[in-house]
């Protein structure tokens, strides 16, 4: 089996290789085993498959390690790697699977002074760098002081995190810190009392940080601002450190701490977030039905932020299997199609039986119960009207009209008289409608493109097949309808046309 393939990094930005410099220097691990070690000691599980190293994450979830490290897993490694941690899922970056927008924020320690501080930011710097001391903080400090400023941050952000509240998970907390190598704690104080502090963890050639937190009394004294400058002007001091990493993005967007980061100096990275669920829960959760009513949830009950996150995490699921990873990674022509794998872009829930209910719940989407039941009831009253008639009167067509026209042929749309004849009380030729937006081709000429012969549609999940129907070069739908600048190409059967010689031989 194939290990995971790391995608190629930019050179300039992104390499995989050694926190602060320290007496004794902590050792160097290309491969998160120092991040993998302080997952361990804090009493979460991990597990190491195929080369990467997994660690429990929130809501179930394992997140590879190290943070940095892009992937591209195959199917077969993911099941693997559900199997061996029995997991709800998977989370991991990569540059080339599908997933959900996202990065990690970068910043090369080598290059960065003040000026790469944001002029909005750089008073604060300066104001705390006059203010505070910063040093090494003592595990025994940190077990004594640290939970007053958990305290203070997690009710400043209106979280709740039991690790940093309940006093015995905290000293568990505290004494991972102390029995992990590569993990160090650094501070900022005050008058001689710890105003803010920052735990980060040194793994190959980058040192992440992780956890932060300040006490709310000294915040006019800009001690996140100097202490995060502190840190990283140390970090230029050792050559052995080519990145600085600041966390991802947040699922759900925060839009203060993404510009207070950007204006600290850090760079997003992109890549997608791939989130795997186990494969007996992918279809059920991660299907538009679902996701759609996570978000409405999400909307109308906004103080409870673990609703947005699950939302977040849905919408992650159902984008990553749009075009699930096979085996071996397909890229290139390789790419799957909906015409060849149709079952495979499928969902379960949505069946072409459920399609009108589908339709039903996003009219009411659209505009509420008002609105679903005048359009309903005016769908009903067309229905009935056209059973009480008795059957249509179908307008007589004439036989099929055949040029067999193939790409490169030259072809005149017919005048709207003509094209009407071919037409019948639907406005339609063989079930094929001929829409408004079509009427300014009349006259027109152009030259074919390609025949139509099977069409796969995307909101029924059905193939259909047509006959004596070309698409035509640059004759695209002017969107004027329904105001929509998808510029799709327009369907034009035989019948409408009329064949001509190429330009500049009449």
């Amino acid at each position: 089996m194939r290990t995971y393939a790391a995608v190629e990094q930019p050179k300039h930005l992104i390499q995989i290789q050694g926190a602060v410099p320290s007496p004794a220097r902590p050792p160097v691990s290309p491969d998160g085993s120092n991040l993998a070690a302080f997952w361990e000691n804090r009493g979460l599980r991990v597990c190491r498959r195929d080369g990467v190293s997994w660690g429990e994450y929130k809501g179930g979830f394992f997140s590879s390690l190290p943070f940095h490290l892009n992937l591209d897993a195959t199917g077969e490694q993911l099941r693997a790697a559900l199997r061996a941690t029995g997991a709800r899922g998977l989370r991991f970056p990569s540059a080339n699977l599908p997933g959900l927008a996202s990065g990690i924020y970068v910043c090369r320690p080598s290059a960065y002074t003040l000026q790469s501080v944001s002029r909005k930011q750089r008073g604060h710097v300066t104001h705390g760098m006059e203010a505070c001391q910063f040093r090494a903080v003592d595990p025994d400090e940190l077990l004594r002081e640290g939970m007053n400023l958990n305290r203070d941050t997690l009710d400043r952000q209106q979280r709740h995190d039991a690790r940093f509240l309940d006093p015995a998970r905290w000293a568990g907390f505290v004494d991972a810190v102390r029995r992990s190598p590569g993990v160090a704690v650094h501070g900022a104080y005050i008058g001689g009392r710890l105003a803010a502090y920052m735990v980060s963890c040194r793994d190959g050639g980058w040192l992440h940080l992780m956890f932060k937190m300040s006490r709310a009394a000294d915040l006019d004294f800009y001690p996140n601002h100097a202490l995060d400058y502190w840190v990283l002007s140390q970090a230029a001091g050792d050559p052995e450190i080519e990145f600085v990493g600041n966390g991802f993005a947040s699922l759900v967007p925060n839009e203060g701490l993404d510009r207070y980061k950007r204006q600290m100096g850090y760079q997003l990275q992109p890549h997608n977030l791939c989130l795997h669920l186990a494969p007996a829960a992918a279809p059920w959760l991660a299907n538009r039905l679902t996701v759609s009513m996570a978000r409405a949830a999400a909307s109308r009950l906004p103080n409870h932020p673990g609703l947005a996150y699950a939302a977040a995490i849905l919408e992650g699921v159902r984008q990553t299997r749009t075009k699930p990873p096979a085996d071996p990674v397909q890229t290139g022509s390789d790419d799957m199609c909906q015409q060849e794998e149709a079952t495979g872009f499928s969902r379960i829930l949505r069946p072409a039986a459920a399609f009108p209910l589908l339709r039903a719940w996003q009219t009411l989407r659209k505009g509420g119960v008002p609105y679903m039941w005048r359009r309903g009831t005016d769908y009903l009253r067309r229905k009935l009207r056209r059973r009480s008639a008795g059957p249509a009167k179908v307008r007589p067509l004439a036989p099929e009209e055949v040029l067999n026209l193939q790409p490169g042929d030259w072809v005149q749309v017919k005048t709207m008289e003509e094209i009407r004849a071919t037409l019948d009380a639907r406005g339609k030729n063989r079930g094929l409608l001929f829409t408004d937006d079509m009427r300014g081709f009349a006259g027109r000429r152009f030259r074919v493109f390609k025949r139509v012969e099977s069409i796969f549609l995307e909101e029924s999940k059905q193939r259909r097949t047509l006959k004596n129907t070309v698409l035509l070069e640059t004759a695209y739908c002017p969107g004027i309808t329904f105001r929509c600048d998808r510029s799709c190409f327009l369907f034009w059967k035989e019948a409408w046309l009329r064949k001509t010689p190429p330009e500049g031989t009449e």
